[in-house]
């Protein structure tokens, strides 16, 4: 925009520096006056071109920030608030299973099982949200093996609650310690990728924002 503006500009210049030279040339004012009207023409022509022209780019730009502005607000921050969202439910999820192996009152790991229901019902019902916001091939392949390892963590879970329930607390902590530690810290990696994953994207998008 700004070159076309100098180019209008210098253009305009000339056509000064041109009509100072016709009255300073030509002794028939009604002579002059046309050719000075012809070129006013000229310039007022290029003058309407240039305007179009900055308003096109400008458009265009708009239509630019406003698409990135979308992608950012529609899709980005949201995954990353809802993975955020996932992994601290994950993280609830596990220490009521610590607690329940910690614990011989039937009554209170009753209590804490109807706890870790509920919490894993809002597990789930925040994996439907983000799937949704999935937008990508490398951001679907991260979420399959989150739910891979997620799938795998609930396996032992079940395990763990199983040795919990008859009071073998021995069995439990080491299944929790073992297999379901490793399970959970794979599981958390990969929601990990996927908020860097959506950081990272909705910082391009306000890059190119920023670029329109």
């Amino acid at each position: 925009r700004t070159t076309i503006s100098r180019t209008c500009c210098r253009f305009l210049f000339k056509k000064f520096i041109h009509f100072h030279a016709l009255i300073r040339i030509h002794k028939e004012p009604f002579l002059c006056v046309l050719l000075i009207g012809n070129s006013l023409n000229g310039a007022l022509a290029l003058l309407v071109l240039v305007m179009l022209a900055v308003a096109g780019v400008g458009l265009v730009a708009q239509a630019r920030l406003n698409n990135a502005t979308a992608e950012i607000t529609a899709n980005w921050l949201p995954s990353v608030e809802v993975v955020n969202r996932i992994n601290a439910s994950t993280k609830f999820f596990r220490i009521y299973e610590f607690r329940h192996a910690l614990n011989t009152d039937e009554s209170k790991m009753a209590g804490i099982e109807k706890l870790m229901d509920a919490k894993q019902a809002e597990i789930q019902e925040l994996r439907k949200k983000y799937e949704a916001l999935i937008s990508s091939p490398e951001e679907q392949k991260l979420y399959d093996s989150f739910s891979a390892d997620r799938a795998q963590y609930l396996a032992v879970h079940k395990n763990v609650l199983e040795a919990s329930r008859r009071n073998d607390k021995e069995t439990a902590q080491a299944l929790l310690e073992g297999e379901s530690k490793d399970l959970f810290d794979k599981s958390n990696a990969d929601l990990d990728k996927l908020i860097a994953l959506n950081r990272n994207g909705s910082l391009a998008a306000g890059a190119a924002a920023s670029e329109a």
